[in-house]
């Protein structure tokens, strides 16, 4: 059984000497993280805060000029860029439609559809094929491109994705190297070729069909594509569930994890360091107070030595601007991980003698801990694209592969989740909350499939904790996030530090 509010309620009270702020000043809300992704940045001194609503969503993000390079052919030189200029850019009919790549896909289907070239385009098809089965079998046989009988159209598959051009498919160049059709072979066609007759039509289209799907598959699960589009649906799903105003503002800051710890080391006092800057801004009537709130940063934590480094002076920071902290610790770091149930002999290595426990015990132990709060784990952004769950119009697409019962889901950061129930609480009650009363959100999405003809469910929540070690993660320090197996539900029953012993999440709302 799950604990309940007034379970919690009973066993974890604080008392907090009240220190209100005037009713009148606003809620600022101040996320980091590398919101631009592979987009050059301006030198740390010229960025500034960027305020963010519903309304002005997507000027943001063309402001941030947001894109992605994607290495899909892991030759780490032709690389594939992806610009998004509002939301809908990290769906796959607009990915489908932005880049060669399926251009090339689909010209090659339309010629075998096509009787009148049929022949030549399935042709194409197996040449790839048996150079690739012959590299398989033959490994003492050194394959060239002369080796394999020219093809006609110059413009055929190979042309056109190796090229990794951004120009139109007519302008793209033959194929030189056979080194790049051999990397194209490997990753993108030779997976769903079967040997077959060029005239069985329906084996060949499945298997331009099924490379489409895998060359899909492959950007939507690729780890930077995947860190940007989390980053972005959490924050849109942030700023659609607060209602902002002249009371309560939401502002990003793009700044990637390892720019603020570079920037932290490199100055010999805090005060020196940007966020110090940002924090304490010279356009601020007083220059002792931030104007700031809230602080969250869109990034994973790990009980390393560099993370905690990195953690204490942030922590240090923001008790300078007495305005908490909160991010995500890695799920793995506490004993669990996605998919997996509760390890408990790896949450152990926190309360034993290990480098991570001393590592903890230090940052738990600072005097200005109750400024920090980490939580986990990380909740299911979205379902996975298929006929089941998320159709999408350009193609029959299954992201979730059936045949291995496999998908990288993708999974956003709690601090989104944190977020939104602190400003939905101020908003409520503002300046006069003395606790963070709202608790659960709902709608997230839970994913429900079949195995090998069981039910299976993935829940919103990457691992869902009994009460039991729901109250061991407190016990920790972490701020603990569940929800039920079928539930759309997720819950954060209380709102704690770090500190030990334990104490509430500080802010200017309970000094």
């Amino acid at each position: 059984m799950f604990p309940t509010d007034t379970d919690f309620e009973t066993q974890f009270t604080f008392e907090t000497e009240a220190n209100p702020v005037a009713d009148n000043s606003p809620f600022q809300i101040l996320l980091l993280g590398d919101w631009s992704g592979g987009a050059a940045k301006p030198d740390l001194s010229l960025r500034r805060p960027i305020e963010i609503d519903r309304d002005n969503f997507e000027d943001v993000m063309n402001r941030l000029k947001v894109n992605v390079e994607l290495d899909l052919v892991n030759d780490k030189t032709n690389l594939t860029t992806l610009n998004f200029n509002e939301i809908e850019d990290f769906h796959p009919d607009k990915i489908f439609n932005s880049i060669s790549h399926f251009n090339d896909l689909r010209e090659l289907r339309r010629r075998l559809l096509d009787k009148n070239s049929f022949e030549e385009a399935a042709r194409e098809v197996r040449s790839l094929f048996n150079q690739t089965q012959a590299n398989d079998f033959s490994e003492e046989v050194s394959h060239s491109v002369s080796n394999v009988s020219p093809v006609s159209d110059s413009k055929d598959l190979l042309d056109q994705i190796l090229s990794q051009s951004n120009e139109k498919p007519s302008t793209f160049s033959p194929r030189t190297h056979s080194d790049e059709i051999q990397d194209l072979v490997e990753h993108t066609i030779k997976p769903f070729l079967v040997k077959t007759d060029e005239n069985e039509q329906t084996k060949l289209l499945n298997a331009i069909d099924q490379s489409t799907s895998g060359l899909m598959r492959k950007i939507l699960n690729h780890t930077d594509f995947q860190t940007l589009e989390s980053a972005w649906l959490g924050l849109h799903f942030l700023v659609r569930q607060v209602e902002t105003s002249t009371d309560l503002k939401i502002y990003i800051f793009d700044v990637a994890k390892h720019e603020i710890a570079h920037n932290l080391q490199s100055v010999s006092s805090l005060t020196d360091s940007f966020l110090f800057q940002t924090l304490f801004s010279a356009s601020q009537d007083d220059l002792n107070s931030s104007p700031w709130s809230l602080l969250a940063g869109n990034y994973s934590f790990d009980c390393n030595i560099d993370d905690i480094a990195l953690l204490m002076r942030l922590t240090k920071l923001s008790a300078l601007a007495e305005t908490p902290f909160i991010s995500y610790i890695r799920s793995e770091t506490l004993g669990f991980s996605s998919s997996t149930e509760f390890i408990d002999n790896d949450i152990k290595n926190l309360s034993l003698d290990t480098n991570a426990q001393k590592l903890w015990t230090t940052i738990r132990s600072l005097p200005e801990s109750e400024y920090l709060g980490l939580a986990t784990p990380r909740y299911l952004a979205r379902l996975p694209y298929g006929f089941d769950t998320v159709p999408i119009d350009s193609f029959n697409f299954e992201e979730f592969d059936l045949r291995t019962s496999s998908c990288n889901y993708l999974w956003s950061n709690p601090c989104f989740i944190s977020v939104i129930l602190i400003a939905q609480t101020f908003n409520k009650y503002g300046w006069n909350m003395e606790n963070i009363s709202f608790k659960e959100l709902d709608g997230f999405p839970v994913h429900i499939y079949e195995d090998n003809g069981e039910t299976k469910t993935q829940p919103s929540v990457e691992v869902l904790l009994t009460s039991n070690e729901y109250e061991r993660l407190l016990d920790f320090g972490v701020i603990p996030l569940f929800s039920y197996i079928n539930s759309d539900k997720i819950r954060v029953l209380r709102f704690q530090s770090i500190a030990s012993p334990l104490k509430p999440l500080r802010g200017k709302w309970n000094l």
